[in-house]
């Protein structure tokens, strides 16, 4: 996919079977399973419908309209970055104290030093008290 391809050159290619990247609330980007097209719709998982003209939602909630969006590569890491954010937000914590202290230990000093190489200032690593 191109990255200058517009909407309206990329809804007519979407056929039964691929996913489309939707844009809902809060500009939260999740992707969804294409059931059926039709001449004037896509169909896509739990009975959402939008317009294959626009890629608008048909129905819906007025305030807080969904819409089809192009699968850009910006496009595709939001919708990755916004997944991850949902389950860190959601899962992680009960997951998170499953572990042992090592292993949560491990977890943080990880993203600790991933955090700081982003950040360019390595962090000194923390341990266990013996």
């Amino acid at each position: 996919m191109s990255e200058e391809q517009t909407l309206s050159d990329y809804l007519p290619t979407v056929k039964a079977g691929d996913s489309v990247l939707v844009r809902g609330a809060n500009n939260a980007i999740t992707q969804r399973a294409v059931v059926k097209v039709t001449k004037t719709q896509i169909v896509v998982r739990d009975n959402v419908r939008f317009r294959l003209s626009d890629g608008s939602q048909i129905g819906g909630i007025k305030f807080s309209p969904l819409m089809i969006i192009v699968p850009t590569a910006d496009n595709k890491q939001r919708q990755i970055h916004g997944r991850l954010e949902r389950w860190a937000k959601s899962e992680f914590r009960s997951t998170f104290a499953f572990l042992t202290v090592e292993q949560q230990l491990e977890i943080y000093n990880l993203v600790r030093s991933h955090a700081a190489k982003l950040m360019a200032d390595p962090p000194p690593e923390t341990k266990l008290a013996d």
